[in-house]
């Protein structure tokens, strides 16, 4: 099973699968809310990681300027 889907899209990806995979393999723990950072990072650099994990109508809310 992979950790991260080929097409890019990180919304369903199991953070916690993530962060143990990083733990066994390389022996650094990183904690699953800097996964979720780095995640929407590589998805989409110009917004915060609250954005790209946002439901969609959520996230129409938080761009639109008050």
């Amino acid at each position: 099973m992979a950790l991260l889907p080929k097409n890019g899209d990180v919304k369903n990806v199991n953070i916690e699968k993530l962060a143990k995979f990083f733990e066994n393999k390389f022996g650094v723990k990183i904690h699953p809310r800097a996964i979720r950072h780095l995640l929407a990072a590589k998805k989409s650099p110009k917004k915060e990681a609250s954005e790209v994990f946002a439901p969609p109508l959520q996230r129409r809310n938080t761009i639109r300027p008050r």
